[in-house]
């Protein structure tokens, strides 16, 4: 990390005017018209607001024009007074917010989405299988087995349509190993 040059490579304006590949038809436009919101979380690409068909858009194909900006909506939007509220307590707050991790796998077997968490598990184990990613051999004689545990982890939709993936990586206990 010491020494090396940031790359700034995929650093953009916030409100700039992009154009993301399309491949709808033959005769059809080959690029549509965006602005772009910022980085896409957990996949590699920009997140844009399609004006012409209104609806959020995740590409890596992006054409960035950061000489032309957005023109200003205000003409468009009514002023409104603002709204005073009190002061939050963070406290309160804090402990209202459900916390849905699991960490168990009697947790995972007992919470309301136990088929998700165990298809995810099955996804899991067969994804090992198919890439050979361990190898049954006998323990040596007064060595012991590393342990194994479960990750478990929900990736949202990026764009709140309800599409939660249930997500489970069945991990080594590395701290446990001796040399």
């Amino acid at each position: 990390m010491l020494g090396e040059h940031t790359d700034y490579e995929r650093l953009r304006f916030f409100g700039c005017t992009t154009y993301y590949h399309v491949n709808e038809g033959k005769l059809d436009a080959r690029a549509k018209n965006a602005i772009f919101l910022g980085y896409a979380a957990g996949v590699k690409g920009y997140r844009l607001w399609c004006m012409e068909d209104s609806k959020f858009i995740i590409s890596r194909d992006v054409t960035f024009d950061e000489n032309s900006m957005v023109a200003s909506l205000k003409a468009t939007v009514p002023d409104q007074p603002l709204r005073h509220y009190g002061q939050v307590n963070l406290v309160e707050y804090a402990l209202s917010v459900e916390d849905d991790e699991l960490v168990t796998f009697k947790e995972a077997i007992r919470d309301s989405n136990s088929e998700s968490w165990l298809a995810a598990m099955e996804e899991e184990m067969e994804s090992l299988r198919k890439n050979q990613r361990w190898e049954v051999v006998p323990l040596p004689v007064g060595k012991k087995a590393i342990g194994c545990k479960w990750v478990y982890k929900k990736k949202e939709d990026p764009f709140d349509l309800g599409g939660t993936r249930y997500k489970a990586r069945l991990v080594a206990k590395g701290f446990a190993q001796r040399e």
